[in-house]
């Protein structure tokens, strides 16, 4: 046996209690924050029940029940991305956002490569290549004239 210190396996082992640390904390803090949005919204709703509030009243006690619900669910959300569901879908997400913007980058790549090949016939029948500009610029003449 050596003396010395693994480092590299105390800081995985570090990670792997961070990220198990984490998800405890956030799911902890889910739970208290369901509950006490449960206990206010039954004890508002019941005390406006019995005293009979004004309209106004009830107005807001329904948007503290929707801000607070609304808490509640992004807490969820964010204890569902720590899942290994979640992060899965989450890679898949940004794996195909990924692919796709490659998919885009190889096809204009493509649409380049084919703009160069452009060619015209002469007056006198041979094949002459045609730059994109001169191309671009004969669309807008064609263009131009059609709207006289």
């Amino acid at each position: 046996m050596t003396d010395q210190i693994d480092y590299q396996a105390v800081r995985e082992e570090v990670e792997v209690q961070l990220d198990k640390r984490k998800r405890q904390t956030r799911l902890t803090l889910f739970i208290v924050n369901l509950f006490l949005y449960i206990l206010f919204m039954i004890l508002g709703w019941g005390m406006a029940s019995t005293t009979g509030m004004a309209e106004s009243a009830v107005g807001g006690m329904a948007m503290l029940s929707t801000v607070g619900f609304l808490g509640v669910l992004f807490q969820f959300i964010l204890v569902m991305l720590d899942t290994k569901n979640g992060e899965d879908q989450l890679r898949r997400q940004l794996m195909g956002e990924a692919i796709g913007a490659h998919i885009l980058r190889m096809g204009s790549t493509a649409e380049k490569a084919k703009a160069k090949r452009e060619m015209t016939l002469t007056d006198d029948g041979e094949l002459e290549p045609v730059s994109m500009d001169e191309l671009l610029d004969e669309q807008e003449a064609a263009r131009r004239g059609g709207q006289r």
